[in-house]
């Protein structure tokens, strides 16, 4: 609700704006309550309805998100939220209940430490993210702001996935004759790609 109270109950916003908001909540909130019993339903009010109401708040409530009434540290807050909510939905629609484990069979041996510098990897990739997300809110420009927040996001998106697969990739046993990128390939690649984001940020700003 950081994302959508500002807007639904800020000076100036609707009465219907406070209504959807009010109602985005309750659905929120009923979801999770209904999902063990009711999933399908549970579902359609935590994911559609709460989507087309949320999205419904910002419309009716638009004069408050004007980017000069927008909050970075909220902003990137809310980016965190709507992540956790993403997540939170992420198994499928048609999952069905596991079966039961076979008690012969071997259990699974679990692996013991992470590959050699997979923390490294996963670190910098993390950091280089959070730098191209600062500097895209560097960026004054009225009509290119909301851009360079879009490709922000996307690449700090893509480059926390290159580096979670780089890191877990490492511990992997490679397979003879298999056509793929090696190790170093990807890790020039992922080089290539920041250097690249960056540039575009520093030509966005300028």
């Amino acid at each position: 609700m950081i994302t959508v109270a500002p807007a639904a109950f800020g000076r100036g916003a609707p009465l219907s704006a406070s209504v959807a908001a009010t109602l985005a909540f309750l659905c929120g909130i009923a979801a999770p309550l209904l999902s063990a019993t009711h999933r399908r339903l549970a579902r359609h009010l935590g994911i559609s309805v709460f989507l087309a109401l949320v999205t419904l708040t910002w419309l009716l409530a638009s004069p408050s998100l004007q980017p000069s009434r927008l909050d970075p540290v909220r902003a990137a807050i809310g980016a965190i939220a709507w992540g956790i909510f993403a997540l939170s939905w992420r198994d499928r629609w048609d999952a069905r209940r596991q079966p039961e484990p076979d008690p012969d069979a071997p259990l699974l041996q679990a692996r013991g430490h992470l590959p050699p510098l997979a923390t490294a990897v996963v670190a910098f990739g993390s950091l280089v993210s959070l730098a191209i997300l600062v500097l895209a809110w560097r960026v004054r420009d009225l009509d290119r702001a909301l851009l360079a927040q879009a490709v922000a996001m996307a690449c700090a998106v893509a480059l926390i996935t290159a580096a979670s697969g780089v890191a877990v990739a490492r511990g992997r046993r490679h397979t003879a004759g298999a056509r793929r990128l090696t190790h170093r390939a990807v890790r020039h690649l992922l080089v290539l790609i920041v250097f690249a984001v960056l540039g575009a940020v520093v030509m966005m700003l300028r």
